[in-house]
């Protein structure tokens, strides 16, 4: 909300600049024009200090689980009230060793208000469901998948979503070879 107050603001001052302006062209003035060109330095430097001061919320949010050929979960910016794009990573989160992008999706389904509520927000349209086709689940079987959710705007990372790495794609039955989960290993507490 606090971006769109900016925005109103600044296009008020834009609007008074343009319109001093046409003024200052018309009488053509030279006190006019110095004070026209100290009155737009100064705006300048508001703006610029309001647009830096202003640092854009994170990008929250959860993996529910895996069922039949899904990943489930909800993803949304603090206080933003629009749908994300998250993405689905399988084998390890977006820029570590291994990690495979497999596809997108955007969080736009309906969430009750609790979602509404941690994200600070009375909007209602913050899950996401991600399915995949039968040969993407033959490819990555018993992979550990990890969703990211893709800011709406910004200067903040990309959020790894909580609970990524603790689901896998239509896991097999046992501990696979190396898993952490079951060696002790767990370097990431990813593990029940």
């Amino acid at each position: 909300m606090a971006a769109v107050a900016v925005s109103f603001s600044i296009e008020q001052h834009l609007k008074c600049v343009a319109l001093f302006y046409v003024r200052t062209i018309r009488s053509q003035s030279q006190a006019t024009l110095k004070h026209f060109y100290l009155f737009t330095t100064v705006l300048l430097s508001v703006f610029l200090a309001k647009a830096n001061a202003y640092k854009a919320p994170p990008v929250i949010g959860y993996v529910d689980g895996f069922r039949d050929g899904k990943i489930f979960g909800w993803a949304c910016q603090k206080f933003v009230p629009a749908s994300l794009d998250v993405h689905l990573y399988v084998r390890n989160a977006a820029g570590r060793p291994g990690a495979i992008i497999v596809k997108g999706a955007k969080a736009n389904r309906y969430s009750d208000s609790v979602v509404a509520n941690v994200c600070g927000t009375e909007f209602h349209a913050y899950r996401y469901e991600i399915q995949l086709t039968p040969q993407e689940r033959r490819r990555y079987r018993n992979y550990r998948v990890f969703v990211h959710g893709i800011k709406f705007f910004g200067d903040v990372p990309n959020s790894l979503l909580i609970n990524s790495g603790r689901y896998r794609i239509d896991p097999v039955t046992g501990p696979a070879p190396g898993d952490p989960c079951k060696t002790g290993r767990d370097q990431y507490g990813i593990c029940d």
